[in-house]
């Protein structure tokens, strides 16, 4: 067993744990622990690699940071000492070895004393759960020495048999779990079969991964991407096609003639429920022009940043005109052009904050588009008062937290969470809103 702090960003956890933790500094908290079995159902310890990762939020992204990595012992003890308080998810995967294990037939294992707990948890393992949502949930709090009983149920593992455009050495193959806000890449061994140059993954268990290839052919690099659900019907072989990043092209045209500018920059950004979270963004030149150079083919929506004068009315894509902005780029190696009509933002929003007894000074205001999905932040005053202003026309979902530094607001499994909270409000363009009162919302990550 040992202590590791790498640094993971923008990854989906596999099995996860989450803890809800104090705002404590890292000089003066005490340290914590988690530490305890990893079980079958029916009580047989499964020999496992265990991940501890501390979470928290960066940009109202969610981010992981792996603060423990340990192998169980031969019953099934793991140990991960001298850890921070905060938010976890705790990852699970059994090891190879623990096939006969699952099976039932372990030879019987002498009692395990475990360190005296400060609280005790019995955890399930869900191999197919692949969203934070999804996971179950446990509370570490700084100083406290957790005992965690791990269960893995006994659930069916597949194989798949992964085929490359072209059978060359120069090759590789790698595997990560898919979610709404991260993918965890993990060490699944995949073996190339010489012969016929497929890879084959074995033992996965139920759920969603993206799978990425790489190879060397023709003088130069290609890529894949396959996104694939496992479970009992997924076919064994899959074939793996080339990927081409798609460029993505146009030009902006000020449809109100108030706008004396193009806006600093455009955002492309994958539609929201699509599991595999894609931005990019691209400035626009003083004569309106812009590029995306490599977009990966995916559906997405053609946006503004937040703060700008203009927003994006009307996009057209290769001449032809698309719904609610929303265009899809295919893959293929030939570009794809847009052209972009903005109008001027000038509606406004404002409100007043407010916690169980008084107005809430300081607090964050967080306003989404019903429609892009883009956010835009302001705090509010002493008073408990905030003020919007730049507003394009539409439908907005508002919400406020004391403080959003550690609240993952752009995680889309999150906003589901807290959605129904929102005020929804809908501004005509140049329409002052009326003062919108608001309470804070407790809910973290």
């Amino acid at each position: 067993m040992h202590k590791c702090s790498i640094p993971v960003t923008m990854i989906m956890p596999f099995v996860c744990v989450s803890l809800s933790a104090q705002r404590v500094p890292r000089l003066q908290a005490p340290l914590s622990s988690i530490t305890g079995l990893v079980v079958n159902s029916a009580g047989v310890p499964i020999p496992s690699h265990v991940v501890a990762y501390l979470t928290g939020a960066r940009d109202g992204f969610p981010t992981l940071l792996a603060e423990c990595a340990a192998e169980t012992d031969l019953d099934g003890r793991y140990s991960c000492t001298s850890v921070q308080a905060g938010n976890y998810l705790v990852m699970v995967r059994p090891n190879a070895a623990s096939s006969m294990a699952q099976a039932g037939l372990s030879a019987t294992h002498n009692a395990v004393l475990l360190p005296k707990a400060t609280t005790a948890y019995s955890i399930t393992f869900y191999p197919q759960a692949t969203e934070i949502d999804d996971a179950s949930r446990l509370l570490v709090r700084a100083g406290e020495s957790a005992v965690a009983r791990i269960v893995v149920p006994s659930l069916p593992v597949h194989s798949v048999s992964i085929e490359l455009p072209v059978n060359t050495a120069t090759s590789s193959v790698k595997v990560a779990i898919e979610s709404q806000d991260f993918d965890l890449n993990l060490k699944i061994p995949v073996a190339r079969e010489g012969k016929t140059g497929k890879y084959l993954i074995e033992n996965l268990p139920e759920g969603r991964y993206v799978i990425k290839g790489d190879w060397f052919a023709n003088g130069a690099d290609h890529h894949g991407i396959l996104h694939l659900s496992v479970n009992a019907s997924t076919q064994k072989n899959q074939k793996l096609d080339e990927s081409f990043a798609v460029p993505v092209s146009g030009s902006v045209h000020n449809a109100d003639s108030l706008l004396r500018e193009y806006p600093a920059a455009l955002v492309l950004e994958a539609k929201p429920g699509d599991v595999y979270h894609k931005r990019y963004e691209a400035k626009v030149s003083a004569e309106g022009e812009f590029e995306f150079p490599a977009v990966e083919p995916g559906d997405y929506v053609v946006r503004e940043l937040a703060g700008q004068k203009s927003y994006v009315a009307a996009v057209s894509a290769n001449g032809q005109p698309v719904a609610n902005r929303n265009i899809v780029v295919p893959n293929m190696q030939r570009g794809l052009s847009l052209s972009v009509e903005t109008g001027l933002n000038s509606a406004s929003l404002s409100g007043v904050v407010s916690n169980a007894e008084e107005h809430a000074g300081g607090a964050d205001v967080m306003v989404q588009s019903v429609l892009s999905g883009g956010i835009s932040l302001v705090k509010t005053n002493d008073s408990g008062l905030f003020r919007l202003e730049g507003l394009a026309a539409g439908e907005y979902r508002v919400m406020a937290w004391q403080d959003l530094s550690n609240v993952a607001y752009r995680s889309s499994s999150f906003l589901r969470k807290t959605i129904q909270k929102a005020e929804v409000v809908s501004l005509d363009a140049g329409e002052q809103s009326s003062l919108l009162a608001l309470r804070l919302n407790e809910s973290t990550p």
